[in-house]
């Protein structure tokens, strides 16, 4: 158990670096994802005699598979850091960290939900695709097509089944 600030900090901090050098695969990978890049994984397939489709969703899984790891990893800096203390607070900045890591993480998420959404449905509106703010995952103001009833988040459309 440290026995100084000093000590306890400087554990502390090499923990963080531990976890800024798992994580940053992560972060590279999101960074500069958009539907470019999905759409050269299916150009890339066609080239090669593979299905368009298939090489997207495979791109596209790997990378959820990416943000599970990095989300779990997320929640392991953060009892490792807690173990570390020893029953003392974490200082204000190893918290920080960690908000800001899940901020990261969050900012990864909503890059490739976009990206899956323009590479699939950006010819909806010919080739441009505004994305509403979003709470809770969800997209805020949404246009709901003509006919439509909404109910408690639920969209009745022409008798057919709720969709979600």
């Amino acid at each position: 158990m440290p026995c100084s600030p000093a000590a306890l900090d400087a554990e502390l901090h090499a923990a963080l670096a531990a976890f800024d050098a798992a994580a940053a695969p992560w972060r590279e990978a999101l960074e500069d994802l958009d539907e470019d890049v999905l759409a050269e994984a299916a150009a890339e397939a066609r080239a090669f005699g593979g299905g368009p489709a298939a090489a997207v969703d495979e791109l596209v899984r790997g990378l959820l598979g990416q943000l599970a790891d990095w989300q779990q990893s997320i929640g392991e800096l953060g009892r490792a850091l807690t173990t570390a203390t020893k029953g003392r607070p974490l200082p204000g900045w190893s918290t920080d960290a960690g908000r800001t890591e899940d901020i990261g993480w969050r900012q990864g998420r909503t890059t490739l939900l976009e990206a899956v959404a323009r590479h699939h449905h950006a010819h909806l509106l010919g080739g441009e695709l505004e994305l509403p703010a979003t709470r809770n995952g969800r997209f805020r103001g949404a246009v709901i097509p003509e006919g439509c009833a909404v109910s408690a988040g639920r969209r009745r459309c022409g008798g057919r089944r709720p969709v979600r």
